[in-house]
């Protein structure tokens, strides 16, 4: 639709490729803080990528996007044709595609996704066991995962036998997601590890990419600019790019203690729990690192000036 690539990898969401029509973003993706799916999307990239390269993907990604609430809404952009791809719940994804082929695909990246089970569980104070457990039979018998198939909830089954039911031999589209599902390059993705700066990374998302993103964004579609007219090598362009969301390079005074800190994961995970449960502590932390990423782009903004000047 707009003439570009179909991206196959978190990293192509943070290329110059989708800076092409800025400041018309072509990506979408959602604020940490008010979606959660989005917030794991973050997770991923960060433990695909390490810290500080996730950190710099995840800010150039915001420098491309118009940044939604919730999964939901980055996904109706999609299919209004507002943006050219966004970062969304599977369901949410390969639901768009059914409904609109022409022009929606779902997309497993190639640089790394995870796939999980939703839960079912026998309680141990459940008065009923025999039904229970009769439930839970049920439910993942192919009889049963035919409720995903109905087009109105349409979700992945987990038992791939019910796509040799009359109602799955109609599914040949979600069948076909199935196998691209169990085929996709996944991840051991380490749940403690997430959960252990969950909390912390929201805000700093928030902080470095949502609040400040005019800026940002000015800054990203400038150093592109740059680029495109010759005003900087590509070698200057990939110094800046490397260092426009490293979070070593966002100093900030911790409002608690006083002194200079960067946001390494180690000092994520430190405040994380306070982080979850001090509102005002959470408030103040929020405003440090959002002066933190003004500041930073602006030293980066002058130096992208000193070389178009020279």
């Amino acid at each position: 639709y707009y003439g570009l690539p179909e991206p196959t990898t978190w990293a192509d969401l943070g290329s110059p490729v989708y800076a092409a029509y800025l400041p018309t973003t072509l990506v979408g993706t959602a604020d940490a803080t008010t979606s959660t799916s989005n917030t794991r999307i973050f997770q991923i990239i960060l433990q695909i990528y390490g810290w500080e390269e996730g950190w710099n993907l995840l800010v150039r990604m915001g420098a491309n996007a118009r940044i939604f609430d919730q999964s939901g809404n980055v996904r109706d952009a999609v299919i209004n044709r507002e943006i050219a791809v966004g970062t969304t719940i599977d369901f949410y994804g390969y639901t768009a595609q059914w409904l609109n082929p022409e022009f929606c695909r779902y997309v497993f990246p190639a640089d790394g996704t995870i796939v999980n089970a939703d839960p079912i569980a026998l309680l141990t104070t459940s008065q009923n066991r025999e039904l229970a457990q009769g439930f839970i039979k049920w439910v993942i018998s192919p009889e049963g995962q035919r409720v995903w198939l109905d087009g109105n909830i349409n979700r992945m089954p987990i038992n791939e036998a019910v796509f040799d039911t009359p109602e799955g031999q109609q599914r040949a589209d979600l069948a076909e997601v199935y196998q691209k599902t169990k085929e996709a390059l996944t991840i051991k993705f380490n749940s403690t590890e997430g959960a252990s700066y969950y909390s912390s990374i929201r805000s700093f998302h928030r902080a470095v990419i949502v609040l400040p993103q005019i800026q940002l964004e000015k800054l990203w579609e400038d150093m592109n600019w740059a680029l495109e007219t010759g005003e900087i090598t590509q070698e200057e362009f990939d110094e800046l790019a490397s260092r426009i969301g490293n979070p070593l390079e966002m100093e900030f005074t911790d409002p608690e203690t006083g002194e200079t800190q960067v946001f390494t994961k180690a000092y994520a995970q430190s405040i994380n729990q306070r982080m979850a449960t001090d509102v005002e502590y959470k408030q103040r932390m929020t405003d440090a690192w959002l002066a933190a990423a003004l500041a930073h782009y602006e030293e980066l903004s002058e130096e992208l000036a000193g070389l178009t000047a020279g």
